[in-house]
């Protein structure tokens, strides 16, 4: 995009407390899809460069003017979203007045570490653990590490962030299950986990000049500056055209135009820069998007049917949801809790349109709930995830408003709980806390966001 990158919503967490407002409009003039004002691409931090996750990695498709503030509807709070909303804000910018819920951080036990505060430029969430790319180039990551994919060089959990080792020039990180990686800006592919085997950053051969990132859990993916895709992981997850692609790299088949990619647990997709997608992998609930629910095994890349005007895309573990250029959002794939946003819980294999958002900029799915950044900088989730007021499990069908912080630039599903950045390059996060993905030194759950250490 060019007047305004988009902002990826990764959001797990309902806070029922005080409520924010802001209101704006976004200015689509110029856009092409999957793009950055700079050209490189939307799948990407708060900069607009690059990265894609699946169900918790991608974490974020950035967005330099992109803010999430937070309005009341389905009886929340009066205030904001349906039920009226009092606030400022600008198309490029945080310019927003709100009153947050109480952002108490007296129980983090941090470290003593940098006199000045980190400052992040996109976020990214895995399962049970969480990434930031700093702005000088640097990764931190906190959370679980039993395979390294904190790529520290230990297997130790850490409840605070801690220096991703040898990396320096990232502009984007992406996460999934057990692994982590990163794209950096000289185009090169640099992962550390379980399926790489190394608690640090070893390169992925055969793949250079990528701008972005997905990580499934049967493959991840490379986008490349030409607009070629590049799959590697579990042959028949990958996309070549066959059900052995062999054990290096492969080219997706017939994907040259690509701006954005997405990855679940056994599919992934492209979206294409006439705005149609396309995906391909397992099908078993409709995730492929083929018109069907039935099981099947998709070698190469299939036509998602009835969408033709996608602007971003994203993947949780069994769905895919699409951004249209109207500010709707269509979704298909697996709807036990509610993921698609249509008000019911069946499953579909075309996409079916998330009722009541028609005017959102950005859109995330997580592993059994999507979330959407809506162009008045409020953020609205469904599917099933935390109603952090209480701490339980709490399933919508349809779109409830999140409360809480009305700066955010990007947000970060991390396996239930959730993540925002700030403008000011800050980070909160809320949840379960388990494995200490909130990062403030603890493992205490907190449902209201606190800020991980050192930011």
């Amino acid at each position: 995009m060019r007047r305004q990158t988009i902002t990826l919503c990764w959001l797990a967490s309902v806070l029922a407390a005080t409520v924010c407002s802001c209101s704006s409009k976004i200015d689509w003039t110029g856009f092409d899809a999957g793009q950055s004002s700079g050209g490189v691409m939307a799948v990407g931090g708060a900069n607009g460069t690059s990265a894609m996750g699946g169900a918790g990695g991608v974490s974020a498709m950035g967005g330099a003017g992109g803010v999430s503030a937070m309005g009341g509807a389905g009886g929340v709070s009066a205030m904001g979203g349906a039920g009226g909303v009092s606030a400022m804000g600008g198309a490029g910018g945080v310019s927003a007045t709100c009153d947050e819920v109480d952002m108490d951080d007296a129980g983090d036990t941090c470290d003593a570490g940098a006199t000045e505060p980190f400052v992040a430029t996109s976020i990214a969430g895995g399962s049970e653990n969480t990434c930031a790319v700093l702005d000088d180039g640097s990764v931190l990551c906190w959370g679980h590490n039993e395979f390294g994919e904190l790529g520290n060089g230990t297997k130790s959990r850490s409840y605070q962030p801690v220096a991703v080792v040898g990396i320096t020039n990232a502009v984007a990180v992406a996460l999934r299950y057990r692994d982590t990686c990163a794209v950096l800006d000289d185009g090169s592919v640099w992962c550390w986990g379980r399926e790489r085997d190394s608690v640090v950053p070893v390169p992925v051969p055969g793949v250079s000049d990528a701008i972005a990132i997905a990580i499934g859990d049967m493959a991840s993916c490379a986008l490349l500056s030409s607009g070629s895709v590049q799959c590697w992981g579990v042959s028949g997850s990958l996309g070549c055209g066959s059900q052995d692609c062999g054990h290096q790299p492969a080219s997706v088949l017939g994907i040259s135009q690509a701006v954005a990619i997405s990855a679940g647990q056994e599919h992934s997709c492209a979206l294409l820069n006439d705005g149609t997608v396309q995906c391909w992998g397992h099908n078993d609930i409709g995730q492929v998007g083929v018109g069907t629910t039935a099981e099947g095994d998709y070698y190469g890349p299939v036509t998602v049917s009835g969408i033709t005007d996608v602007v971003a895309l994203d993947s949780g573990e069994f769905h895919t949801c699409a951004l249209l250029r109207s500010g709707s959002i269509a979704c298909w794939g697996i709807n036990f809790r509610g993921e698609l946003g249509n008000g019911s819980v069946e499953s579909s294999g075309s996409p079916v349109l998330v009722k009541s958002i028609n005017d959102a900029i950005a859109v995330a799915a997580g592993g059994s709930f999507t979330c959407a950044v809506l162009s008045n900088h409020t953020v609205q989730c469904w599917g099933e995830f935390i109603k952090a007021i209480v701490g339980t499990l709490w399933s919508s069908p349809l779109p409830r408003v999140v409360p809480g912080t009305c700066d955010a630039t990007a947000v970060a599903d991390t396996g239930g709980d959730g993540c925002a950045l700030l403008s000011s390059g800050s980070i909160k996060c809320w949840g379960t806390n388990e494995y200490g993905v909130s990062g403030n030194g603890t493992d205490t759950p907190s449902f209201v966001p606190v800020t991980p250490c050192g930011f």
